[in-house]
């Protein structure tokens, strides 16, 4: 890790490792708040929790509308078009997550054990509040401002972890009190996160016309491409519950839980790619990407290769007895770590370098995701998702060279590369991450 991390310049290199280490530290409060909850909720009660976060990254990335990646590059290139692109884009996705909400409690409603109302209801408070503050992340990204969100992700994890334990620990409250305090962190996090960029954004006047590279003509490939992809990362898990129960999903959401961890230093590598290459010339990007892909590869594949020597014991030291008969999905989830790892990078570049093609290429992935999911779940119950994943995370990987046009990268002298598919200036496109 310390090898790929050498690979990467000084000034993305500081960033990648205070995002990545500041990530990492979040997620492993998460992770604690996790096993607490896993610990001291029912099965069927995680299994619930397990579905409905899944939900939310699911039909919650709807909100996404495909505009945080072109907010980046526009304050990227535009630093003074900061504050007035993130007021347009926190406003049409707060628009987007009021429908968003009512996918979410339909889809929980239909598979969950515990059908109350009220839990979604209060689940909708995060899902808004997250289409702020995520969008703040990204404008402060892209003036290579990491802090604040290191710092949010961190003490809301660590308020959650404090709050959720506490409350569940009294025998009170079970699944409601879990997703209460989700909802009241990630208000916390979308007022404090709105007064920083408000802050450390530069401020124009009059305020910049920033309605082109984030009208919905510009932005619409890659809102597609941002629905397609998470509902490609989540949907095994609303299968899993829908075709086997949740009792089934809770040691295979865990087993994922720890491979979302493995692949946090690769997301990190991930978040600062569209910012560098828009600032990068046309020839340097389809370059670019492929070595950060190869780094995010060597950042991951280590800890990888010791989790899944070690699945069984780690699932039961970390979730509890109940979870060892998760350690053979967690085995082969982590074989799937090195080609997610590529894909976090190489989807991020496509974003930039081959937009037209992104949305097609994961529309294939989820699709054969979907079938595999189907086919091998009644079969195998969790065992079998996660062979689905490990499949469908080497095609997208393999789809997403293709699509970047790997060979001409690696075969072509530098001053060649990308200039048979010229980019336009950024400024005068619409990307979003």
């Amino acid at each position: 890790a310390r090898g790929a991390t050498a690979d990467v310049p000084r000034p993305l290199r500081l960033q990648l490792l205070g995002l990545a280490g500041g990530r990492v530290a979040a997620a492993g409060v998460s992770a604690i708040w996790l096993v607490m909850a896993a610990r001291l909720l029912p099965l069927a009660a995680f299994g619930d929790l397990a579905l409905l976060l899944a939900l939310g990254a699911i039909l919650g990335i709807a909100t996404d509308l495909g505009l945080t990646i072109p907010l980046a590059e526009v304050v990227a290139t535009s630093p003074a078009s900061g504050r007035a692109a993130l007021a347009v884009v926190v406003r049409r996705r707060l628009v987007a997550g009021v429908l968003a909400c009512a996918g979410i409690a339909a889809a929980y409603l239909v598979a969950a054990s515990d059908r109350s109302p009220l839990v979604p209801l209060v689940f909708s408070a995060s899902v808004l509040a997250t289409t702020a503050y995520t969008s703040a992340y990204a404008a402060l990204r892209a003036t290579g401002q990491v802090g604040p969100e290191v710092v949010n992700e961190v003490v809301s994890r660590l308020a959650v972890l404090a709050l959720g334990t506490a409350w569940l620990a009294r025998g009170r409250g079970g699944l409601l009190a879990a997703v209460t305090v989700y909802a009241a962190a990630d208000v916390v996090s979308a007022l404090a996160l709105g007064a920083q960029a408000r802050r450390r954004l530069a401020r124009s006047e009059p305020a910049p016309d920033v309605r082109a590279p984030l009208a919905l003509r510009a932005v619409a490939p890659l809102a597609i491409y941002a629905v397609l992809g998470t509902i490609y990362y989540k949907v095994d898990v609303w299968l899993l519950g829908l075709l086997r129960g949740s009792s089934t999903v809770a040691p295979y959401a865990a087993a994922y839980r720890l491979v979302d961890g493995l692949l946090l230093p690769a997301g990190a590598l991930a978040a600062l790619v569209v910012p560098r290459l828009a600032r990068a010339g046309a020839d340097d990007r389809r370059r670019e990407v492929h070595r950060l892909a190869a780094v995010a590869v060597g950042l991951v594949t280590p800890a990888a290769l010791g989790a899944a020597v070690l699945a069984r014991p780690l699932m039961g030291l970390v979730f509890g007895g109940r979870y060892r008969a998760g350690a053979g999905a967690l085995a082969v989830l982590t074989a799937s770590v090195a080609p997610g790892a590529a894909v976090l990078v190489l989807s991020q570049g496509a974003a930039v370098v081959a937009r037209s093609r992104l949305a097609l290429v994961t529309a294939v992935s989820l699709a054969a995701n979907v079938a595999l999911n189907c086919m091998l779940i009644p079969l195998a119950g969790a065992l079998g998702a996660a062979w689905a994943t490990l499949v469908s995370q080497c095609l997208l990987a393999a789809l997403l060279l293709h699509a970047l046009g790997w060979r001409r990268a690696a075969t072509a002298p530098s001053g060649d590369r990308g200039r048979r598919h010229p980019v336009r200036p950024a400024a005068g496109r619409g990307h979003v991450a």
